[in-house]
């Protein structure tokens, strides 16, 4: 009979392989170098670094109060603290809402808008400037909603900061992954993966 450990372990795999899944990774394709933005405890990070042969894994949080050297360290989406071309793989998992984008105030909702927008495109730049090129940013779940203005607004900044990335060369694919509705008020919002590539140089 599996103990209480072994049993927690179990559904902790089972959790972070669903993970994998919405990221649109498999363990055999990690490798080299990884950065996780917005990696909360390390979860995925110590994940990573049991499962795959990837050579080093690194977290990045804002509210980490970790220095160097840690699997997690104090940075944040729009400063990571690394170098240019340093990274196989950079992976964000459920940090996309206030992490990536930034937050929205009902008072001043031009100005918020354009703030987001602003946060939004200095993120997914900065974890392009880190990345190798020829290498992809998994980004899951992107979540689109219509239900308040502040998810309209959310919706507006990612999509503007896509067509910006696009004018500027990078490829980008938008899959989608599911439909999710609020047992307690019946709101929806839809689920998407998000897949920006860093070209080669010529």
């Amino acid at each position: 009979m599996e103990n209480f450990e072994e049993q927690l372990s179990k559904e902790e795999f089972v959790r972070r392989m669903e993970d994998m899944n919405d990221l649109g990774l498999k363990l055999e394709d990690i490798h080299g170098r990884v950065l996780d933005v917005g990696a909360g405890g390390g979860e995925l990070v110590d994940f990573l670094k049991k499962n795959t042969n990837a050579e080093i894994v690194v977290g990045i949080d804002p509210v980490s109060k970790e220095k160097d050297g840690a699997r997690v360290i104090f940075g944040s989406a729009s400063d990571i603290p690394f170098a240019d071309n340093n990274f196989d793989h950079v992976i964000s998992y459920a940090s996309i809402p206030n992490l990536i984008i930034g937050l929205y105030s009902p008072d001043h909702p031009e100005h918020s808008e354009k703030e987001m927008t602003d946060q939004t495109y200095r993120a997914f730049k900065e974890m392009l400037r880190v990345l190798k090129e020829g290498s992809e940013i998994k980004i899951a779940p992107i979540i689109f909603a219509e239900n308040y203005e502040s998810q309209k607004a959310k919706t507006r900044a990612i999509n503007s900061t896509l067509s910006k990335l696009e004018e500027e060369g990078y490829e980008y694919s938008l899959e989608f992954l599911r439909k999710v509705t609020n047992p307690e008020n019946e709101e929806q919002h839809d689920d998407y993966r998000l897949t920006i590539t860093k070209p080669q140089k010529s």
